[in-house]
């Protein structure tokens, strides 16, 4: 989530090394930033596991797939 919020990416010679299409990753993370700012929305990150333990205690999701 941090790279959304503060709009900063990977080190560079990694994303060299799993050859990332940078401008895209940099266009897909300054879009879901801009819509952060813009609405109220919740994103909710795969991979960060302490961030899906909070969303579900608070009620914004459930603890399951039904």
């Amino acid at each position: 989530m941090d790279s959304l919020t503060r709009l900063k990416g990977r080190p560079l010679f990694m994303s060299l090394v799993i050859r990332e299409d940078l401008p895209a990753i940099r266009d897909q993370a300054r879009s879901l930033h801009d819509l952060t700012l813009s609405q109220p929305v919740h994103l909710l990150i795969s991979h960060d596991y302490l961030l899906i333990h909070d969303t579900i205690q608070q009620g914004l999701v459930g603890s399951s797939l039904e």
